[in-house]
């Protein structure tokens, strides 16, 4: 699978060398790590083990993009004004994974959330309809 970490103002960019591709794009936004290895963000880091699991098992050919944001950018002054937050992306918090449309360069169906990230089975769900796959 291709996948490439990238920190919060460089996705647009990203996104943008991606248009038009036919593979599934996965955009999952998530927190820094702290010096002693864990995310700043308790629900990133609770839901981290499990979304590493699942994006383990997507086809070669789906784009994985994580996103990793600081606790400044995130939460500092401009968080609330984030560009995640707002349209295309429409990312309530992190963490956050949603399907890019590479056509329209919009969020493609629904993303998921805090939440939702912490639950396997949805986060199976949600990469086997990305991957056009039959849900188990």
């Amino acid at each position: 699978m291709p996948r490439i970490t990238l920190e919060g103002h460089q996705l647009p960019i990203k996104l943008l060398t991606l248009k038009g591709a036919t593979e599934p794009i996965v955009v999952w936004l998530t927190a820094t790590k702290k010096p002693d290895g864990t995310r700043w963000c308790p629900d990133c880091e609770a839901s981290d083990a499990l979304v590493e699991e699942v994006l383990q098992t997507s086809k070669a050919s789906t784009h994985i993009i994580q996103v990793e944001l600081s606790r400044e950018e995130w939460r500092g002054d401009k968080g609330p004004d984030h560009f995640l937050r707002k349209e295309p992306y429409g990312a309530s918090g992190i963490p956050s994974i949603f399907s890019w449309d590479s056509v329209t360069q919009k969020v493609k169906g629904n993303i998921l959330g805090e939440a939702e990230c912490q639950q396997i089975e949805l986060l199976t769900s949600f990469l086997q309809q990305q991957e056009g796959l039959p849900e188990q």
